[in-house]
């Protein structure tokens, strides 16, 4: 009876190794990509800050691209190799026109006028005090 327990549990045990393998280095992985989509993030969001409303574009950060569209940029970097890449991309504005009275940009024109005070986009209506 013992000879048969004991082909049973290592038959099991035979079957059962890969997948408990794959468990037991699974936090090992999560780890891993973890800390890289960290230093990503960081370079990222670091390289975004410094150029937030900058008139110029400063050197970007290796592992990192960036793409322009006007005043609009957006980061994208990446840290890690193989499966344990990982990428993270932040948008920002450069500089932007001095803008005339209300608010408005030189050479813009809307179907409405600007709020007076009392409607903001800081400042509640009047009647809600």
């Amino acid at each position: 009876m013992n000879i048969v327990s004991t082909m049973v549990g290592l038959s099991i045990m035979g079957a059962a190794a890969p997948s408990m393998m794959t468990m037991s280095i699974a936090p090992f992985e999560a780890q891993k990509r973890a800390q890289n989509l960290g230093a990503a993030e960081s370079a990222a969001v670091t390289y975004a800050a410094k150029n937030e409303g900058a008139d110029t574009l400063s050197a970007w950060p290796n592992g990192c691209t960036v793409a322009s569209n006007g005043s609009a940029h957006t980061i994208s970097c990446s840290h890690g190799e193989n499966a344990y890449e990982q990428t993270v991309q932040r948008s920002f504005r450069t500089a932007v026109p001095p803008t005339e009275g209300n608010n408005t940009p030189p050479g813009r024109t809307f179907d409405y006028p600007a709020p007076t005070l009392g409607f903001t986009s800081t400042y509640c209506h009047t009647s809600e005090y």
